[in-house]
């Protein structure tokens, strides 16, 4: 095969699997938000004023989403890159996206590290005050 056709049909298959990842992402997305309308406007029709329907749920794993994302970005082009032989030239590419990626999840494991204590199963953590001693009841 034509070293530029593959050049080109690589190109073009590549900006096919991007343009499909944004496509479901943004479905993804205008589904949720079609989800919390609907479920906003159910609770109007009973009654119900509830604005944190409308609000995002944060769950807390979009830095490791985009960790895998860019993780996975990172070491698909390094191995298509070896594969080409071109691996000198797009070496800062790869690597900037592949350490991108680690960061992302490094920083996702630090941070439900450091805060694992502070909720569990989405709800506050109750605290119990041991350091300080019972106040002794009055005598009677």
């Amino acid at each position: 095969m034509d070293p530029f056709a593959f050049a080109l049909l690589t190109t073009l298959v590549s900006i096919a699997a991007l343009v499909l990842i944004v496509m479901m992402i943004v479905r993804g997305i205008t589904h949720r938000q079609n989800v919390r309308h609907k479920a906003y406007k159910e609770a109007l029709d009973r009654g119900v004023y509830d604005p944190s329907l409308l609000q995002k749920k944060r769950r807390g794993y979009a830095s490791l989403g985009w960790g895998l994302v860019l993780t996975a970005m990172g070491i698909g082009m390094l191995i298509g890159f070896i594969f080409l032989g071109i691996l000198s030239d797009g070496a800062p590419g790869v690597f900037i996206t592949l350490f991108i990626g680690i960061a992302l999840i490094a920083f996702h494991v630090i941070v439900t590290m450091r805060f694992k204590d502070e909720a569990q199963n989405g709800e506050p953590v109750k605290l119990t005050d041991t350091a300080v001693p019972p106040s002794p009841t009055p005598p009677q």
